[in-house]
């Protein structure tokens, strides 16, 4: 089992049981050279947001979790 601080109260989870998803962190949208920084939008708040998705990451990794991870896409017959 592994406690994690939060608030309101910590989270005691089994990671043999438990996932961590990232959802749709992509270049295009999260980072300078991307196509919304190329738009013209500010990307710049996105660093502290990965750097803390790769601490998570990371800690999933050595707990042995299984890490899924979202990209968004677009069939052609959207």
């Amino acid at each position: 089992m592994i406690t994690l601080p939060a608030r309101p109260e910590s989270l005691t989870f089994a990671p043999q049981q438990s996932a961590l998803i990232v959802v749709d962190m992509q270049n295009a949208y999260a980072s300078q050279g991307g196509y919304l920084d190329l738009a013209g939008f500010d990307v710049s708040a996105t660093r502290p947001v990965i750097d803390n998705i790769n601490v998570a990451v990371a800690a999933a990794r050595a707990a042995g979790m299984l890490i899924i991870w979202f990209q968004n896409g677009w069939d052609d017959q959207y």
